[in-house]
């Protein structure tokens, strides 16, 4: 016969066997996702590091709402990269008057394809959403939640996409000075 201890032993071992086995299914099932969701990098491709720079809150508007947090990243030797965390759902058509504001420098004929092209890439946006935007010398890449949303190798849209928030003439020079690490 069984001793007290050793049956409550047993009772307890059976009590946790099912909450360490949906434990373990949940740690799969985390695992797959994220193999299945990450990006995937082409093998021939060498990965160039990027170092975060800065970021700034962006306001908009009279009663200055919070928008967005963007965050600048630069290699050095020409990759760059700009991440913008929303705070709030944004229509496209105001997406597209901040494009207007941000690329009115660029009025040229020479850049009214880049600027058209940039518009039709962007997207309604949803409070929690990151659109990324890639510059590696002439290649752009507009990613939305990790997904390619865009990719031109126009080096016109390489020189401008980015003037909004880092260029000669930004939309708001404390937010440039932030994302460059400045203290603005």
């Amino acid at each position: 016969m069984a001793s007290p201890s050793t049956t409550l032993l047993k009772q307890t071992v059976a009590d946790w066997i099912p909450r360490i086995s949906r434990i373990l299914v949940l740690i799969a099932a985390a695992t797959c996702y994220v193999s299945l969701h990450a990006q995937n990098l082409p093998s021939d491709e060498p990965v160039e590091k990027v170092e975060w720079q800065g970021e700034a809150l962006v306001e908009v508007g009279p009663f200055g709402l919070d928008v967005y947090i963007a965050r600048f990243f630069d290699s050095g030797t020409g990759l760059k990269l700009i991440e913008l965390e929303y705070l709030r759902d944004v229509m496209q058509k105001f997406s597209l008057m901040g494009w207007d504001k941000g690329l009115a420098v660029f009025d040229a004929a020479v850049y009214q394809d880049a600027v058209v092209w940039i518009k039709e890439k962007t997207p309604d946006i949803k409070e929690g959403d990151r659109f990324t935007v890639r510059v590696d010398q002439m290649r752009t890449t507009i990613w939305l939640n990790g997904e390619v949303i865009g990719e031109t190798n126009d080096p016109v849209v390489a020189q401008i996409i980015l003037s909004p928030w880092v260029g000669e003439h930004p939309v708001d020079e404390d937010v440039k000075q932030k994302l460059l690490g400045g203290n603005a």
